[in-house]
């Protein structure tokens, strides 16, 4: 009889248990192929609070309205004391698939709070398909829409509305150190310092194919449209609205007018194709497909007007200034062989940098040519020369550029702003390289792990009263090799000036 009992008693206990792990959640047991479905209000909160599942496999299955509720602290994943103690189980290392729902209507109130978003630190977890509107969330520092702190991935994802903090805000994630890409932000961003409207600080990591056009509003340094500070990392095909941001430059990414952040053409030519955007041209932001908004699938580019084929025996060919101004806006010839076949004048003509739509990892071989009087003025944006940003194993060579003129904020340089693992080789430049605050050079801002060979500069080089880094040759040199090259030039800033 007892036997009887006892077995009865582990069937019902196992019974309990497994009842249990069907009834956690709305449904699914947190495994990959069964995942946690939340479906309500209820849910979510469970999932705030339970932090021994944040290693694990979550769907939302209906949209979530949190109005009425003000919360102070992330709702998922806050608690950074415990993790900096060691309780690697306080952040986010699960997957949270938004599958085309939204959670709308999220107050958060911590002014004493770091890592503020609906999930405060992410760290290898991965966050898809998802969308937070008409958010208002107030932190300190590392303070986003979506998640405060990434180091995990984020993929079609967007956020509205205010994000307000003290240091790293922006409209989607406070500070980045992951992957974020094929996502957007519109909100008003409010912060002192490093604030952005998609990443307020991208301290390394990778974004693309992104966007902001949200408001940046900064009473301190690092703004920007997109990125309010990058510290290193790769942005990718990434683009702001100048003009509903308020901001004209940032640390990364380019700035367009409204009318052109509406044009099918300059998505496609930056490589948006296969990346879930649709666009309505010419009347809407490009949108996420699964928000099944107007709009048609962005194309693949349109073939580029260069000839050759890009390879090593095939460079592409420039002839003229059009051609060479081109290469800015076609984010596919950023790897490629390029060859200069004739002096260029770009008097009168708009130059913006090559490799501010992504690193240029190509070769331009200047052959022997000229470009004479360049002018590119970005006062308000990092990373600025006649190429933007070089490397890896990026390089250019056999190259001259006289009477040019280059203003931009940090990262300045004549032929680059950021050299970093490249190479570059019997080049000169004459002119003014103007900065404002770090890294200015006469042919290179910031020279990282790069060779410089048989090269000089006769420019003015010029930072402000609080400029550090300046020289005539290159502005801060870091880990990189110098060879058989000079600079005859006047140089001017406050610290560590060469």
């Amino acid at each position: 009889m007892w036997s009887v009992v006892k077995d009865l008693r582990v069937v019902l206990i196992l019974a309990a248990a497994m009842s249990s792990v069907v009834m956690a959640y709305s449904g699914g047991d947190g495994s990959v192929g069964n995942p946690y479905q939340i479906d309500n209000k209820a849910d979510l909160l469970e999932l705030g609070a339970t932090p021994e599942d944040y290693g694990k496999c979550f769907i939302l299955t209906s949209d979530i309205d949190l109005a009425g509720e003000t919360f102070t602290e992330a709702v998922i994943a806050p608690d950074m004391d415990n993790y900096e103690l060691g309780f690697q189980g306080f952040v986010f290392t699960g997957s949270f698939n938004g599958d085309g729902h939204i959670i709308k209507n999220l107050t958060i109130k911590a002014t004493d709070k770091d890592y503020v978003g609906l999930i405060g630190y992410q760290d290898r977890g991965k966050v898809y398909k998802l969308g937070v509107e008409n958010i208002d969330i107030t932190g300190r520092g590392s303070v986003g829409g979506l998640v405060g702190y990434n180091s995990g991935t984020i993929i079609a994802c967007y956020a509205t509305d205010a994000v307000t903090g003290y240091t790293s805000v922006g409209g989607l994630v406070g500070e980045n150190a992951g992957l974020i890409t094929a996502c957007y932000a519109t909100g008003a961003v409010t912060g002192d310092a490093n604030g952005g409207g998609l990443v307020g600080w991208h301290s390394s990591g990778t974004i693309t194919a992104c966007y902001a056009t949200g408001s940046v509003s900064e009473s301190s340094e690092a703004a920007g449209g997109l990125v309010g500070y990058r510290e290193s990392g790769i942005i990718t095909a990434c683009f702001w609205d100048i003009q509903s941001s308020g901001q004209a430059g940032g640390s990364g990414g380019k700035g367009l007018t409204t009318e052109q952040m509406k044009t099918l053409s300059i998505f496609q030519n930056a490589g948006w194709a296969d990346q879930g955007w649709v666009i309505n041209n010419g009347e809407d932001y490009p949108r996420l497909s699964w928000e099944n908004t107007e709009g048609v699938p962005i194309p693949l580019p349109q073939d580029n007007p260069f000839i050759g084929s890009g390879t090593a025996n095939d460079p592409y060919l420039i002839f003229t200034p059009q051609e060479f101004i081109l290469l800015n806006k076609y984010s596919g010839v950023l790897n490629k062989y390029i060859k200069l076949m004739e002096n260029l004048d770009l008097n009168g003509f708009t130059m913006y940098p090559i490799g501010d739509l992504g690193s240029f990892s190509g070769v331009f071989d200047g052959n022997g040519h000229t470009i004479s009087n360049v002018i590119i003025h970005l006062p308000s944006n990092d990373y600025v020369g006649l190429f933007s940003y070089v490397g890896p194993c990026g390089k250019i060579q056999n190259l001259g550029i006289e009477n040019l003129t280059i203003t931009g904020r940090d990262y300045v340089g004549g032929l680059v702003g950021y050299a970093d693992y490249s190479d570059i080789e019997n080049c000169y430049i004459t002119g003014a390289v103007n900065g404002d605050e770090f890294f200015i050079g006469g042919i290179v801002g910031y020279n990282r792990f790069s060779t410089i060979l048989a090269s000089h500069a006769a420019v003015s080089v010029s930072g402000s009263s609080i400029s550090d880094y300046v020289g005539g040759l290159i502005g801060c040199n870091d880990s990189g090799v110098i060879g058989y090259s000079y600079a005859v030039s006047v140089v001017t800033g406050d610290a560590f000036v060469g």
